[in-house]
């Protein structure tokens, strides 16, 4: 596959991250593995309202050295771009790529449901 959706595939195949356990131990969605599409997927949405490294770091539930390892692939790979803010703030916003990927990845969430909406995850 090639595009950017291949690159997102590919990259998801190398890496992914683990959600926190719930509470109570059961085989709950939290329990199960959040590969790095789904993570990539999170960013790109966060980026469409120009979040800084913090924000985005806090609303997709990843450490520091995690959320900077793809704030740093997606800069690399034209997705992101980095931007200051009328504050002095340094935010990231959505390239024409990373907009174009953000489409292809909502696409696949619509037609798989394997992809959880930011907006649904219960964060314990």
């Amino acid at each position: 596959m090639t595009g950017l959706l291949g690159i997102a595939l590919t990259y998801a195949r190398t890496h992914s991250t683990l959600l926190p356990r719930a509470p109570d131990n059961h085989d709950t969605f939290l329990d199960r593995r959040r590969d790095a599409t789904a993570i990539i997927y999170e960013i790109l949405s966060l980026a469409m309202s120009k979040p800084s490294k913090t924000h985005i770091v806090y609303k997709a539930n990843l450490n520091f050295r995690l959320g900077d390892q793809y704030i740093r692939f997606l800069l690399d790979k034209g997705l992101l771009r980095k931007e200051v803010d009328n504050k002095g703030i340094t935010v990231y916003g959505l390239s024409a790529d990373g907009e174009r990927l953000l489409y292809f990845l909502e696409e696949v969430e619509r037609s798989l449901s394997v992809i959880p909406s930011p907006s649904l995850r219960v964060i314990p």
